[in-house]
């Protein structure tokens, strides 16, 4: 199990694991044993920094495992999960028409043509009557301002 570390959890005591000079590990700042409270189990407490300098930790009972193997499941994990995301909230596809391959394959194809159809004839019908998407444009600042930061610091 990986998942990551909450606030609300209380660690009892910390044991320090050695963290192996190996390029699968880059990224990781500390690898820890720790008893939480709630808990009658050992823990694995990873700390990690992403390469554009996020700080994470991971909470684990893999002890074997290479930490930085462990922080790269969680992250692949969480593209995953937003994928799946994406598709059920932009495509809305609560239930499949059929049970077999082909059926269920086509009606994907058929919600990512109908979703890029319709986001192109949005952004076409945005620009010829001046109409902005406030939010969207507010939301790409953001991120440009966060990449300049991130390139200064």
């Amino acid at each position: 199990m990986v998942t990551r570390m909450k606030k609300t959890l209380v660690i009892e005591q910390k044991k320090p694991r050695d963290i192996p000079s190996h390029k699968l590990n880059k990224g990781v700042c500390h690898d820890e044993e720790i008893l939480l409270k709630s808990s009658d189990s050992v823990w694995r407490l990873i700390s990690y920094t992403t390469e554009k300098g996020h700080d994470l930790q991971f909470l684990t009972n893999e002890m074997k495992t290479e930490p930085g193997i462990i922080a790269f499941l969680y992250l692949r994990r969480w593209d995953e999960e937003k994928c799946f995301d994406t598709w059920k909230n932009d495509f809305s596809q609560a239930k499949a028409w059929g049970a077999s391959y082909a059926v269920i394959e086509n009606q994907a194809r058929l919600a990512i043509i109908t979703s890029l159809a319709v986001a192109m004839f949005m952004n076409d019908s945005m620009h010829e009557f001046g109409i902005k998407d406030e939010k969207a444009l507010e939301k790409r600042e953001q991120r440009i301002e966060n990449n300049q930061s991130e390139l200064v610091l």
